[in-house]
């Protein structure tokens, strides 16, 4: 799921920071396809994740905190955004057409660029708590 966020990330190459927030907003709106299928406890999660100073380990141990029949509904909610087929897969491959040639050409600074233009934003929590793993995963 996380490449096909950098997929998406990195396909792209100019930077406009006007049309770059556009895209991050409609990346957002993309991920926030996924809350409908996500109860109150996980959305919640992935809000603490966001601003945790570890995203990673801090998901880890939110996760280890849930019962296995959450786990499994937070993983099949999260698998829609590499689900073929899915309302939020269908959204984030779109983002290239929506918002060609705003992305940089590289996942590292596209997932860094896309933080930055939502942080101190409410709203885009799976998103952020998302960014904020793989940019980790990255540094490694």
């Amino acid at each position: 799921m996380l490449a096909l966020l950098a997929a998406a990330l990195g396909a792209q190459s100019c930077d406009n920071k006007n049309n770059l927030q556009a895209a991050a907003n409609d990346m957002c709106q993309c991920f926030n396809g996924i809350k409908d299928s996500l109860n109150p406890t996980s959305i919640a999660i992935f809000s603490r994740v966001a601003k945790a100073d570890n995203a990673g380990e801090a998901y880890a141990a939110e996760i280890a905190k849930l019962d296995m029949a959450d786990v499994q509904r937070l993983n099949k909610a999260l698998m829609m955004a590499g689900t073929p087929g899915t309302k939020v897969y269908e959204c984030l491959q779109g983002l290239d057409q929506r918002h060609k040639g705003v992305m940089p050409k590289t996942e590292a600074e596209a997932t860094e660029k896309i933080l930055a233009a939502m942080a101190g934003k409410d709203g885009c929590e799976i998103m952020v708590a998302l960014l904020r793993m793989q940019a980790e995963k990255q540094k490694k």
